[in-house]
């Protein structure tokens, strides 16, 4: 699990997450997707990595049921998997347990 943190804190801090951040700022004209408010944006992922990732690998997918660095990179740019929210209504939605968030996805098809 350590190894995925610090997979994920590189990714964070990569050129491409920036230019993906600002697409998706723009994408959603600055605005909080679940209350409108254009102050403290975050670009985020709907559904937490780890939980994706580990029901990604119940359903066998990656090598072996693991998921290889290359994978987990995929799913983290999956314009898809990301929206923007305020850092208010980004805390409420982390009280959300990560099962029904996962639900949410793969009714849309997304998982």
């Amino acid at each position: 699990m350590k190894d995925v943190q610090r997979l994920y804190q590189h990714l964070y801090a990569t050129e491409r997450w920036k230019k993906v951040r600002v697409w998706m700022l723009q994408q959603a004209g600055y605005r909080c997707r679940e209350c409108g408010n254009r102050k403290d944006l975050e670009c985020v992922h709907k559904v937490p990595m780890d939980a994706v990732i580990q029901s990604l690998q119940r359903k066998g997918q990656g090598k072996g049921n693991r998921m290889d660095a290359w994978q987990v990179e995929q799913l983290f740019f999956d314009l898809y998997r990301l929206h923007i929210l305020c850092k208010a209504c980004q805390r409420n939605r982390a009280r959300i347990p990560p099962s029904m968030l996962l639900a949410e996805q793969e009714r849309a098809g997304i998982i």
